[in-house]
């Protein structure tokens, strides 16, 4: 391989990471300006009025069972409820299950164009509406907004505005390659266009287009850099 060839390599393979990295910072931006600036809308819900403890209290005929939004731990009980919001950039799903003792579970997953970060919010609520257990993870404090991202109320309370950081693999890495690509194709492609225009306007004036200096219509190679040019003649001018 010769070095010429090797530090092109290398180039492509910066410029590449560069572009990668990018799409990375931004996928977090967009996830998390969803949860700090944005809202969720209108609430969606699904019961299940046949889910009881044992599979034969579901009568014939019944609609098929809810599933959880999530993998709940085990030996949690039937889902009863499904509930979900979304908004640009995130989503909230929630879960209900049990009778005297209520188990609960939410997500908030953010991200564009899929969801690439997610926390989970896992409760036991007993008899009096207090919760006996509850497991958040893949959150962190909000440092700048507070409140709830939807305007109504559930089993666990608001949707709060912590930031998720547990990854959805899949999601991420989609988010990443599309949002890099943008990237790439707004500075990359900008450049070009900008050098296209250039270029135009210098061989409009009579300049050399590789580097400006003036040399007049007609005059085919640069006398000051010995580029080669199209003439606005030339250019102009019908084929044979």
């Amino acid at each position: 391989m010769s070095e010429h060839r090797g530090h092109r390599i290398r180039i492509v393979v910066g410029v590449t990471a560069a572009f990668l990295l990018l799409g990375a910072v931004t996928t977090v931006a967009i996830g998390w300006g969803a949860v700090t600036f944005g809202g969720l809308g209108a609430i969606n819900s699904q019961w299940d009025l046949f889910a009881g403890p044992e599979p034969g209290e579901r009568p014939e005929g019944a609609p098929p069972p809810l599933a959880w939004p999530l993998r709940v731990p085990e030996g949690w009980p039937r889902v009863q409820g499904v509930s979900w919001s979304d908004g640009f950039g995130v989503r909230w799903d929630g879960g209900v299950g049990g009778t005297d003792t209520q188990t609960v579970i939410t997500s908030v997953r953010a991200g564009w164009p899929m969801g690439a970060l997610r926390w989970v919010d896992e409760r036991v609520i007993d008899g009096t509406g207090a919760a006996s257990s509850m497991s958040l993870r893949g959150s962190v404090r909000n440092p700048i907004a507070t409140g709830s991202m939807g305007s109504w109320g559930w089993y666990a309370g608001s949707v709060p505005r912590d930031l998720p950081i547990s990854p959805i693999w899949l999601g991420l890495a989609a988010d990443v390659l599309v949002l890099a690509a943008g990237w790439a194709v707004l500075l990359l492609g900008g450049r070009a266009g900008v050098r296209v225009a250039v270029r135009a306007r210098r061989r409009r004036r009579g300049h050399c287009e590789a580097c400006g200096y003036e040399v007049g219509q007609g005059v085919t190679t640069c006398p000051e850099c010995g580029a080669a040019r199209e003439t606005l003649e030339a250019s102009s001018s019908p084929s044979a």
